[in-house]
C-alpha cells in the first residue's frame, strides 16, 4: 500500500480507504476477498485509521503491479461469506480501558493475529471457540499460540515479540519473522506486554 496512482492508493480518497478497511469494498464498490484481512480491520479505532491513512500518504510511491491471489472460489461464495461471516463495526475496544482491552485491540484489530492463527469452518469463517488454535491452511501454516500450546511466560512472549527469538534459542523466520520485525518490534514495551498478556489469556 503506497500512494502510487496506478498500482496503489494514489487515486483514493480518505473515504475510499475507510470503506476498504471498514466494509471490505473497493472505490468502485466491488467486494474484496478476505485475503485482505478487513474483517479484523473493521475494529480499528477512528483515530488509528486516520493516522494509518496519513502515514500511507507519506511513504514513497512504488510503481509495482499487484500480485493476484490464486482463489478458487466464486463471487457468489464471497457474497455468502460476507453475509454470514463479516461483522462490521464492534469497535468496543475504543471505550474499554486496561491492559487486557489494549491487548485485545492489538491482537484482534491492528495485529489481526487470528486471521492466520485461528482455524476456519468450511466456508472460511473463523471458529471463535478455537481462537488462536492454529491452522495448517496455506499459504503458510500458523501454529497455535494459546497459553497452553506455547508454554511461555509473559516475559518470554514479550521478548519474542521484540526480537523473534524463542525461549529455546531458535529464531523465527518466514512470514512471522517479518511480522515481528515490522509489526511487533516497533511497539512500545507496554503495548508488547499488553499483546502478550492477552494472547496468554486465551
Amino acid at each position: 500500500m503506497t500512494p502510487d496512482p496506478e498500482h496503489g492508493l494514489g487515486s483514493w480518497s480518505a473515504e475510499d480507504f475507510t470503506r476498504a478497511m471498514r466494509r471490505g469494498k473497493s472505490p468502485d464498490g466491488h467486494a474484496y476477498w478476505p485475503a485482505f484481512p478487513y474483517p479484523s480491520f473493521t475494529q480499528i479505532s477512528d483515530d488509528d485509521l486516520a493516522d494509518l491513512w496519513a502515514y500511507l500518504q507519506s511513504v514513497e510511491p512504488v510503481a509495482e503491479p499487484n500480485i493476484p491471489h490464486d482463489i478458487s472460489k466464486s463471487r457468489f461464495e464471497l457474497s455468502l461469506w460476507r453475509r454470514l461471516g463479516l461483522r462490521v463495526g464492534g469497535r468496543g475496544y475504543e471505550v474499554e480501558k486496561g491492559e487486557h482491552a489494549r491487548g485485545a485491540y492489538l491482537a484482534n484489530a491492528v495485529g489481526h493475529c487470528g486471521e492466520c492463527h485461528t482455524p476456519r469452518n468450511g466456508i472460511g469463517i473463523p471458529k471463535r471457540s478455537k481462537q488462536f488454535g492454529g491452522t495448517d491452511a496455506p499459504p503458510e501454516p500458523a501454529p497455535p499460540i494459546t497459553a497452553e500450546a506455547l508454554g511461555w511466560s509473559l516475559t518470554e512472549l514479550s521478548s519474542f515479540l521484540t526480537d523473534g527469538w524463542t525461549p529455546d534459542d531458535d529464531v523465527i523466520g518466514g512470514e512471522m519473522g517479518r511480522i515481528v520485525h515490522d509489526g511487533t518490534a516497533p511497539l512500545t514495551d507496554a503495548d508488547r506486554r499488553a499483546l502478550a498478556a492477552y494472547i496468554l489469556s486465551r
